[in-house]
């Protein structure tokens, strides 16, 4: 990586890293430290960098503080993805953990963890997980704003029907039938008799999209997962080389 990009990328590591409110006070400092150092470009750079909001802002601090909870949670967004509908039940304790370290967050910069807040955070994190350019944004904790809901959060609600975030009505006693009349089956009524009722009323053009709209979605879980994996091998070869080049840097003192 060359010098400049390498200094521009530490600079942006510690503007992200920064309490939401002192970020425009730290994008000052920073670009300032980068033009004395001579870097124009740099300093360029972080000054253009946009303030994220709270939500983008709070996405990012969970990357940085709880990747593992982060990634557990994007691990099951993918899992459904793929078609594996038991993950939305993983899914919902990876989002609760999740939930707690961001309410530990907002009030850490004096933010209230309202329920406002933690609705438009849950959303824009939802919706990160399934967009690939905001997903790697939020991966290496460098949103910028809240990531549009797009139609993969419309696939997302369709392979997982049991999802129905609706407590479960009290079931009605059934009425008694005359003696003389045979009682007729009760319609199931649950989430899945609702969605295969709702799937059997689907014109073919409808299904034929849906089918065609999961399957891209399977491949875009598959490329998130090669892409983690990765990201995980370029980041230990970054470890070994900056081991070597201390290695290096000793040995040459020595000499």
């Amino acid at each position: 990586m060359p010098e400049g990009a390498a200094s521009l990328d530490t600079a942006l590591e510690r503007l992200y890293s920064a309490p939401l409110s002192a970020f425009v006070s730290e994008r000052k400092a920073i670009a300032r430290e980068l033009r004395t150092a001579g870097d124009r470009d740099g300093a360029r750079a972080i000054e253009k960098t946009q303030r994220p909001s709270v939500a983008a802002w709070t996405l990012n601090q969970l990357a940085r503080r709880h990747p593992r909870a982060l990634g557990a949670f994007l691990d099951c967004v993918d899992r459904q993805l793929a078609g594996a509908l038991e993950a939305r039940e993983d899914e919902k304790r990876a989002l609760a953990q999740l939930l707690e370290h961001t309410r530990e967050i907002l009030e850490s910069d004096g933010h209230a963890p309202s329920r406002t807040n933690i609705e438009r955070i849950t959303r824009a994190l939802r919706s990160a997980a399934v967009d690939a350019e905001a997903r790697a944004a939020l991966e290496r904790g460098r949103l910028a704003g809240d990531p549009e809901p797009g139609d993969a959060l419309d696939v997302l609600a369709a392979i997982a029907p049991a999802a129905a975030s609706s407590s479960p009505k009290t079931p009605e006693m059934p009425k008694q039938a005359p003696k003389d009349r045979p009682k007729e089956p009760r319609k199931p009524d649950n989430a899945f008799a609702r969605s295969a009722r709702a799937h059997a009323s689907r014109s073919p053009a409808d299904v034929e999209d849906a089918e065609r709209r999961a399957a891209l979605q399977k491949s875009l879980a598959e490329l998130h997962a090669e892409r983690r994996a990765l990201a995980a091998r370029l980041e230990r070869i970054d470890d070994e080389i900056a081991t070597l080049d201390r290695r290096l840097a000793e040995l040459k003192t020595e000499v």
